[in-house]
């Protein structure tokens, strides 16, 4: 509707109270779609031909803290990035099967001091093609854990002369 009296102190004060509640829902409705547009994060496999468990986090920039230096921001969201990757990591390997326990996640339960050293060997994972920032300020993390070494010891079923390829 076009109007052509000018706006009066009260509608201005309503427009900017509403205005601004309008525009931050907008941006929570766009940020919102946005999420369910993003493919699922926390794909992890095992890939028995090259020896890794295979697994990806993604991290998100807090919407809520506002830091004035952009390299905190970047850093909480490697670190959420990289938890992401550890727990995709830690759901491929729990599914392996364990002879006479059923599978390692059963083996992990019964024994918290083997489930620590597996938690250590997995967070020590390699990043082969490097961290990938995103313009949002987002991160994603391709990351690999060798089961050969320190999750074959602690783990017999990855040994390599008990895993059916």
């Amino acid at each position: 509707m076009l109007r052509s009296a000018p706006i009066d102190s009260q509608e201005a004060r309503h427009y900017h109270e509403h205005g601004s509640a309008m525009s931050a829902g907008l941006l929570v409705l766009l940020f919102a779609l946005g999420a369910a547009a993003t493919p699922p994060a926390g794909d992890a496999s095992i890939d028995w031909n090259r020896r890794v468990v295979r697994c990806t986090g993604v991290g998100a920039p807090s919407l809520r803290e506002e830091t004035e230096n952009i390299a905190v921001t970047r850093i909480r969201t490697e670190r959420a990035a990289r938890r992401e990757a550890v727990h995709g990591c830690l759901r491929a390997l729990r599914a392996v099967p364990f002879p006479g326990r059923g599978d390692v996640g059963a083996a992990l339960d019964a024994d918290r001091a083997l489930a620590a050293k597996v938690l250590g060997a997995v967070r020590r994972f390699r990043v082969p093609g490097g961290a990938r920032y995103h313009a949002d300020g987002g991160v994603r993390l391709d990351a690999e854990v060798p089961l050969d070494g320190a999750l074959s010891e602690l783990l017999p079923p990855l040994r390599r002369r008990e895993v059916a390829p």
